[in-house]
Parts: C-alpha cells; sequence; structure tokens
C-alpha cells in the first residue's frame, strides 16, 4: 500500500478539511467578536498561533486513530472486516455528508466575515457627533486659542441638546491638525457624524467654514461659510450649533435655544483671555498651569468687571489650588468665596456659576447639597461629561461606590481620550477591589499622556501590589513614570518603598533625585508631610540618628506652622502626627492623629476619611501600638475607601503588621469568603 493510499485508509484528508473548516470559520468570528469584547490586539493574533499549533496535532492523532462503530481505536487494530464497514462508501462525492458539511462550513465563514461585522461590531448612534479641532488659517500665534476657543464653545453649545451625544473637548483635541481619515476618527471615537470646519482672522474680520458629515455614508448634511465682524463670533457659535442640531434632527427646545445663544460677555478681548485661562486650567493638575489661568482669568476681568463666568472659573481655580495642597492658606480661601460670591451677584442662573457653586460645595465636603447642585446644571448642560464625572466624585465619597463607577463610564463614551478621566475610571474600578480593571484604564491613561499621568503610574504600582504581582514589576512601573514625567510624588513613593524595603542606601541614592530633598512639601489625598521627613527616614535607616533626629526637628517645625495657618485641614494634623510618631512622641502624635479623624470621620467621606484613618493608623503603627492601628483598619477594611487585607498584606509599609494574630485570622477570614 503506498503512502497517499495509506492517507486516505487512516482519513488524515478529511481531518485536515474539516479542521481547515473550522478554524476558517472562527478566524472570521474572532476577527469580528473580538474588537466589540474590547479584547487586546494581540488575543487574534493568539487564536492564530493555538489553530496553527493545533493542526499537525490533529493530523498525527488522526494517523494513530480512527472513528469505527467500535469506537475510537488505534487504526493499526482496525481489522480488515472494520475497515471495508467503515470505508466502503459508494456513494458519489456529492451524495457524502461531510461534503456538505464542508461547504455549508465555508460559506458560514464567508457570510459572516461578509456580513457579520455588521452584527457584531459595535453602531454608534446616530444622534453622536465629534467637533473636531477648526484648522486655524490665521498668522498670529495668538490665533490658535482663538480657533481652539471656537470649537470649545460649539462642544458646549451642542452639550446644551439633549438628544445629542457630543465627544468633549479634551478627546477631540487629540486629533488638531490630523492627517487620519474622518472615518478612522470616527470609529475610534464612537460617532456617527463628525463637524470638521477651519477659522481665518485678519483686519478686524473673521471666516469661519464649517461642514457636517455623516461618517457612515460621507454625505454632506450641513455646510456654511460666515465672513463677519469679530465680535459677532458668539452669533456665528450660536448659530453653527444651532443649525447642526437641526441637521441631526435633533428636538431643539426653546430653553435650549436661549442657553446657546447666551453672551458671557460682549468684549472679545476679555473673552480670548478667559479662554487661554479655559486651557491652562483643563492642562493638568500642575500648580504652574493652575498659576497661569489665574492670570489670565484676572486679566479678563480687569478687562471686563462684570464677566461673570470669568469670576466663576477665577473661584473655581483658586479652589483647586486649595484642594491639591498648593496653597491651603486663608488668604487663598478668601479668593475662592469672594469671586464666587461675585459671579453669583452678576448671573446666579449661569450653568457655569452653578457648576462653580457646585464645585465649592463638594471641596467643602457639603457632598448632597453638591450633588443637588451637580443635578440642576446637568439639566442645563445635559451632554457635558464633566458634570457626570463630579457626580461620580460625590457618590464614592458617600459610599455609593458603584454607581460612582456607573457614572464614570458613562463619562468615559463621551470622553475616552482624557488621561485625568480614564484615570478616575481605573480608581473606580480600584474602588470596587476590580485590580485587573483598574489595571487595565491604569494604562490607557498612561498611554494617552505618558508624560503627564504621573497618578497613573503611582496607582498602577500600587494595584499591582495588591493583586499579588511581584515586587520588581510594581517598581518597574513607578522608575518609568519617574523617567518619563520626573514627578517629585513617584520619587517620593520610590524612595519610601525603598526605606520600607529596608533598601536605605537605594533610598538614598533616590533622595539625590529630589530637586528639594531638604525642602518643600509632599502633597496626598490624607495627608501633607515636608520632604525633610523623607529624608530624615532615609537617615535613620542609614544608622545616622543625629542628622536622621536633624531633619525630622525641621519636619516638626514647618508642619506645626503648617496647622497654625490651616487648622481646619485634616491633612496638616494628620502629617504633624506623622512627624511626632517617628520623633518618639506619642502624646503629641496620639493627639493630632484624633483631631485629624474628628475634622474628616470616615462617616463624613467614604474616601478620603478612610485614607485619613488610614494615615491615623500608621501613626499607630509607628509609635508601635499595634492593637489601636488595628481596631481603626478593622473599621474600614474590605469597606470604605478601596482599603482591603491586601494593603497590610502586600505594601511595604505595612510589613510590621502582617505576622500579628489579627491580621493572619483576618487573612484566614478572607480566604474563606473569597
Amino acid at each position: 500500500m503506498n503512502f497517499i493510499d495509506e492517507l486516505k485508509r487512516r482519513k488524515v484528508g478529511r481531518v485536515i478539511v474539516a479542521y481547515g473548516v473550522v478554524a476558517f470559520v472562527l478566524l472570521q468570528l474572532g476577527e469580528i467578536i473580538f474588537p466589540g469584547l474590547n479584547l487586546p490586539d494581540w488575543t487574534l493574533t493568539f487564536l492564530i498561533v493555538i489553530l496553527g499549533m493545533g493542526f499537525p496535532v490533529a493530523v498525527v492523532l488522526a494517523w494513530i486513530f480512527d472513528k469505527t462503530p467500535k469506537g475510537i481505536i488505534r487504526t493499526d487494530n482496525i481489522d480488515e472486516n472494520t475497515i471495508n464497514s467503515s470505508s466502503d462508501d459508494s456513494r458519489t462525492f456529492f451524495q457524502r455528508k461531510r461534503t456538505w458539511f464542508a461547504v455549508a462550513g465555508v460559506l458560514l465563514g464567508v457570510l459572516i466575515g461578509i456580513y457579520g461585522s455588521g452584527i457584531f461590531s459595535y453602531q454608534p448612534s446616530l444622534m453622536s457627533i465629534a467637533v473636531l479641532p477648526f484648522d486655524n488659517y490665521s498668522t498670529a500665534p495668538e490665533d490658535q486659542f482663538f480657533s481652539d476657543g471656537i470649537t470649545e464653545v460649539i462642544i458646549a453649545n451642542l452639550a446644551k441638546v439633549e438628544d445629542l451625544k457630543v465627544i468633549s473637548r479634551t478627546s477631540v483635541m487629540e486629533y488638531k491638525g490630523t492627517t487620519k481619515k474622518l472615518k478612522n476618527i470616527a470609529e475610534e471615537l464612537g460617532v456617527a457624524h463628525i463637524l470638521e470646519g477651519s477659522v481665518q482672522r485678519a483686519n478686524g474680520r473673521v471666516r469661519i467654514i464649517g461642514q457636517l458629515i455623516d461618517t457612515r455614508t460621507d454625505e454632506h448634511l450641513w455646510a456654511e461659510t460666515y465672513d463677519r465682524n469679530e465680535i459677532d463670533i458668539f452669533d456665528i457659535q450660536s448659530d453653527v450649533a444651532i443649525q447642526i442640531a437641526q441637521a441631526m434632527q435633533a428636538e431643539l427646545t426653546e430653553s435650549a435655544t436661549e442657553l446657546i445663544k447666551d453672551r458671557p460677555t460682549d468684549n472679545l478681548a476679555a473673552y480670548e483671555l478667559y479662554m487661554k485661562g479655559r486651557n491652562y486650567q483643563n492642562r493638568s493638575f500642575r500648580e504652574s498651569d493652575f498659576k497661569l489661568a489665574i492670570d489670565f482669568y484676572d486679566q479678563a476681568i480687569q478687562l471686563d468687571p462684570k464677566f461673570a463666568v470669568a469670576y466663576a472659573a477665577l473661584s473655581e481655580t483658586h479652589d483647586f489650588v486649595i484642594w491639591m495642597g498648593y496653597d491651603i492658606s486663608d488668604q487663598r480661601k478668601a479668593l475662592v468665596s469672594n469671586n464666587l460670591k461675585k459671579a453669583k451677584q452678576l448671573d446666579p442662573d449661569h450653568s457655569e456659576v452653578r457648576l462653580a457653586n457646585a464645585i465649592h460645595l463638594y471641596r467643602q465636603r457639603n457632598y448632597y447639597p453638591a450633588m443637588d447642585e451637580y443635578r440642576a446644571v446637568r439639566e442645563l448642560q445635559p451632554g457635558n461629561s464633566e458634570i457626570w464625572e463630579r457626580i461620580a466624585y460625590v457618590q464614592y465619597r458617600v459610599g455609593q461606590f458603584q454607581a460612582s463607577l456607573n457614572n464614570l463610564l458613562d463619562a468615559y463614551a463621551v470622553n475616552p481620550k482624557s488621561p485625568r478621566l480614564v484615570l478616575q475610571v481605573g480608581m473606580g474600578h480600584q474602588l470596587m477591589f476590580d485590580y485587573e480593571n483598574a489595571i487595565r484604564y491604569y494604562d490607557i491613561s498612561i498611554n494617552l499622556a505618558p508624560d503627564i499621568s504621573s497618578g497613573a503610574y503611582n496607582w498602577k504600582s500600587q494595584a499591582m501590589l495588591l493583586n499579588g504581582y511581584e515586587e520588581p514589576s510594581a517598581l518597574e512601573v513607578l522608575d518609568q513614570g519617574i523617567e518619563r514625567t520626573s514627578d517629585e510624588s513617584l520619587i517620593s513613593a520610590r524612595i519610601l518603598h525603598a526605606f520600607h524595603s529596608g533598601n536605605f542606601m537605594q533610598a538614598q541614592n533616590l533622595l539625590g533625585m529630589l530637586k528639594e530633598p531638604f525642602g518643600g512639601f509632599g502633597y496626598a489625598n490624607n495627608t501633607i508631610t515636608p520632604k525633610e521627613l523623607i529624608s530624615g527616614l532615609v537617615l535613620r535607616g542609614l544608622g545616622n540618628e543625629v542628622l536622621s533626629n536633624k531633619n525630622l526637628d525641621i519636619a516638626r517645625v514647618k508642619m506645626e506652622s503648617k496647622v497654625q495657618q490651616s487648622p481646619g485641614d485634616y491633612r496638616t494634623h494628620s502629617g504633624l502626627g506623622i512627624v511626632y510618631a517617628y520623633l518618639g512622641m506619642r502624646e503629641e502624635a496620639i493627639r493630632e492623629g484624633k483631631m485629624a479623624l474628628a475634622i474628616l470621620p470616615v462617616s463624613k467621606d467614604s474616601f478620603f476619611g478612610a485614607q485619613n484613618l488610614f494615615s491615623v493608623a500608621y501613626t499607630y503603627m509607628v509609635l508601635g501600638d499595634y492593637n489601636s492601628a488595628l481596631n481603626l483598619l478593622e473599621t474600614v477594611i474590605n469597606q470604605h475607601g478601596g482599603i482591603t487585607i491586601e494593603h497590610i498584606q502586600n505594601l511595604p509599609e505595612w510589613k510590621p503588621l502582617r505576622d500579628h494574630p489579627r491580621v493572619q485570622q483576618w487573612i484566614k477570614d478572607n480566604k474563606q469568603t473569597s
């Protein structure tokens, strides 16, 4: 019997055909379904590799075994009668079932490839739109702010139309000057329509050209050219939004039309300064950007003292400076309240003024009044993703973690390119103890802004440790963040990790990377501490007690001054308590810790309150009072603020508590319930 006859006898060819048909169908399905499930790009490659590896296995098994009326047996053991009974088939090729199976499989794969994408792929809403940054054809560099401002205002106006899903400014600005095809941009943003245009300004005149395109058909639904005086820019922006809403057949109510036609100021120069301030305010969390925003807002108000929206934005930015801990003085707080008061006097019902008021209520931890105000603003700006995002912040501070995550995901749907928002989505998952998804969103945030998203590196590193990753992998993330951003909070986190892990020489080397290793402060949600605290701890680890205590004493003096400046800020009391603890000042450390908890208990804030309690528990641990530390931790673990038993198990700063009998019992109980 020759080789070909042997292949026929062993039915290897039949198996090859069947395997090929099944593999073809699976690949067609994978190509269509995997993107819809948001699976990574390598998933399809992995499927191809698996199918490729399975092919020789299938061939070998077909050679060795055969399916007979007696079951699956080795081919060599099949007697002549079995061979004859199983292979005697006088039917023609087209009368055999396996032939039609193969044909049907191939046809199924082809049909899936042709029509399946329409079934399984994401179909954008017909009422969805992205406004791409208008091209600036003016020569003056200052006009770039002008053209970007037009884009932002049109987006804001469209967001006032309830029927429309409008991609936010942050996400569309990534496409400024892009050469991508509109269809690809629409697919990336999940929209059915795109508005694009251009702006040219010269000699007091402005020409704006806009066109609305249905990206599914490439049909132009609307196009217009405006050639007007500069001061008419407000009317042009309003008209564009109204015309777009009508072209998309959205329901345009009378109240929405009035909001769209609202003119924030009659002073064009003041308006441009305001738009510059908006640009810097939204650019990052850096103090330098906030300072620039404040400067531009101040200039705008000088030109138009009745510019209510500029006062509101100024109040909001000063509030953010306090929130971030850059300046928590009473003078800064007065700037917040005075500018907000002025905005309310000028235009109390304006949506931007009410938004600033909601933000201030939130930052004063008046969470439920803030929630009411945010919801009122959402009625005025139903398509503004920022409102959903801010409602989510309130919700996770009052313990509504799942509702918070849902709102963050809704905001993400219309603002998918915002590194800040994506970071918050990751945190939302982490608060629900879903570390895998948290890490996934931190990665997205990092990829969107690798040189800015310092918080994403920090949170990702922590989430990896909490999820059981090896320390080198988590530290590699911090090192990558330091290299890309030079952010001092990441450097400090890396130093403290080295200190708590006992790598004191490494901590000392890293200390040299700080621009002010013996000056300035570090900021976090739960505490404020001087950099001398970090240097003092490193020196203690190296055995230099004299110099260590000198640095810690400097830290004490600075923190005592901070407490005097802002006695109502829980972060200063918490930070001072930690410094006292490392100096061995037990009574003073406990006093400051209790004061921090009195100012912000967990009952008042499920997130920051829990982080604050976490910091005070750390103070007790430093003092060696492990039972008091555990008494506090027991009230929040697996309940508030995303704090779990894994924090004690896996984070190096909590190493002293790991062998405590109570902790061991918690770990045992946690395993039984998980």
